[in-house]
């Protein structure tokens, strides 16, 4: 039996609150939405570390996990998209 994972990408990017740091191609958590998810860059190669307590803009997500790119002095980096 073979699952695909789905990526879907949010409309509106929204703020998230790092509770455990995401590292490169390693994924930590974050409080969005009310709740906690997994959460990962949304390009593994990024060569940034979110530390707990900081803010990231997340972008959408992949099966349960949430795409995120760090933010800049508190205000959203731009979706790649764009």
């Amino acid at each position: 039996m073979t699952f695909d994972t789905v990526t879907e990408f949010f409309q509106t990017p929204g703020l998230g609150r790092v509770e455990r740091a995401i590292v490169a191609d390693k994924r930590g958590r974050v409080f969005f939405n009310g709740t906690y998810w997994p959460a990962q860059f949304y390009e593994s190669e990024q060569l940034a570390i979110a530390e707990a307590k900081t803010w990231v803009s997340v972008l959408g997500r992949r099966g349960l996990t949430l795409l995120v790119v760090p933010t800049v002095a508190g205000v959203s980096a731009k979706a790649p998209w764009v």
